[in-house]
């Protein structure tokens, strides 16, 4: 009988042992959950950054071009040279 008094200091010590590990656990596994949602914060940065470029070049003034100027400068242009042609012919 003994033996089994000297047993139950090597429970308390697994206990405490298992008690540590799952702490080391639940450690690792917020750290990875940390570093997780910093990758998909830097992720969906970059994404924003692609929307802002696209939606920077598709705008009214975007990507279209008259004879190497951007449109709407160019139309803007082009209807008030006309606009005072016009003018200037009924005058």
């Amino acid at each position: 009988m003994e033996w089994a008094v000297g047993g139950d200091g090597d429970d308390s010590d697994d206990k405490e042992k298992e008690e540590e590990a799952e702490r080391e656990r639940q450690e690792a596994i917020r750290e990875a959950e940390e570093r997780r949602k910093e990758k998909h914060r830097k992720m969906e940065e970059e994404r924003e950054k692609m929307r802002q470029e696209i939606r920077d070049k598709t705008t009214v003034c975007g990507p279209r071009h008259f004879y190497g100027v951007p449109w709407c400068s160019s139309v803007s242009t082009v209807i008030e040279d006309s606009v005072r042609r016009f003018i200037k012919a009924l005058g």
